[in-house]
């Protein structure tokens, strides 16, 4: 576990199709790389600054309410045997 404890995560990507919810692809199409290079830049650091850090406890809050949950079924159906 010590080997991969600070191995790295991919949390999302961004595309010229998720801007379809906002904008018709005519508009879209004006966006090139560099454009979407920097949307991308720009809504990592707001998410980091703002977002990221509550998203983050909330989820993995979940996830371990819901790994002590498995825990104790298993322990549960062990005892019974």
């Amino acid at each position: 576990m010590t080997d991969d404890y600070n191995r790295q995560f991919p949390i999302t990507w961004l595309c010229r199709e998720d801007l379809e919810k906002f904008y018709p692809k005519k508009i879209i199409e004006k966006l090139d790389d560099g454009d979407m290079t920097n949307i991308a830049s720009k809504m990592t650091q707001t998410y980091m600054e703002e977002l990221f850090w509550i998203d983050l406890e909330v989820m993995a809050d979940i996830i371990l309410e819901d790994k002590k949950e498995k825990e104790s079924n298993k322990k549960q159906k062990d005892d019974k045997k």
